[in-house]
């Protein structure tokens, strides 16, 4: 059902308990127009999950992950990723551990 999502460009999934790395890493390969993504208080995603989404969805313009109860699952690693390979304009990461270095 994944492969539907093509067209995709709004992931808002905001406290959701069962997205994972796994489902954001298979998602990630369909949802290339993907321009906005909101997870925020989704506690079992980590750096890989948004790693793979920054890879995958270029496109990418706003992100956020923030309030986080796991705070040591996002860090700069993902921050960079999202720099590197998206469009981002607006990246929110309330109670991550984001350094100095990773912005």
């Amino acid at each position: 059902w994944i492969q539907k999502f093509n067209n995709l460009e709004k992931l808002i999934l905001p406290g959701n308990k069962k997205i994972d790395d796994k489902f954001l890493i298979q998602v990630s390969s369909h949802v290339n127009n993907l321009k906005v993504l909101d997870l925020r208080a989704c506690d079992k995603v980590t750096d890989s999950g948004i790693i793979a989404m920054a890879i995958r969805c270029p496109q990418l313009q706003a992100c956020n992950l923030g309030r986080h109860r796991n705070s040591n699952n996002i860090t700069s690693l993902a921050v960079v990723a999202l720099a590197r390979n998206t469009n981002l304009e607006t990246l929110g990461t309330a109670g991550c551990k984001i350094t100095d270095a990773g912005l």
